[in-house]
């Protein structure tokens, strides 16, 4: 999973405070079966609700059944381990998803970098495959 040591911004409570404004992440528009889509290429939804939305994507939480699934101790035989856990960013906009890929291809490798594995596509839509970083992004962080 993703950790990062990256220093925060120093924000006063003042600034905190243009953060309460935004507005929440819009639904997620995509007119497709999510839980279909992401069988089809060896997925498994963790929940029904997007981690993140905008009008053209989503960003869901996921397992894959392609790797070696090796269970945590406990009474929940379903629970997978953390190294099979992933961000699939489903969306619309292939052009961008592509360019968004083939940039993080040209990154040197970096502990502060969200990984990109892979990218699966259908005639409308196209999945971005990536590390699954605990806590959401940067905008979701309260100091």
């Amino acid at each position: 999973m993703c950790e990062s040591d990256i220093p925060l911004p120093n924000l006063d409570f003042d600034e905190l405070d243009e953060f309460e404004d935004l507005s929440p992440s819009p639904k997620c528009e995509l007119k497709a079966n999510i839980f279909e889509l992401t069988q089809l290429f060896g997925f498994k939804l963790i929940s029904e609700d997007p981690l993140k939305a905008t009008s053209s994507s989503c960003v869901y939480a996921a397992s894959s059944n392609s790797f070696d699934e090796i269970k945590l101790q406990g009474d929940n035989d379903d629970q997978i381990t953390s190294t099979n856990k992933f961000a699939l960013k489903i969306s619309k906009s292939k052009k961008r998803i592509n360019k968004e890929f083939e940039n993080y291809q040209k990154l040197p490798e970096s502990p502060n970098l969200v990984k990109s594995y892979d990218i699966f596509e259908t005639n409308n839509l196209i999945i971005l495959q990536m590390e699954l970083c605990l806590g959401g992004d940067i905008f979701g962080v309260r100091l």
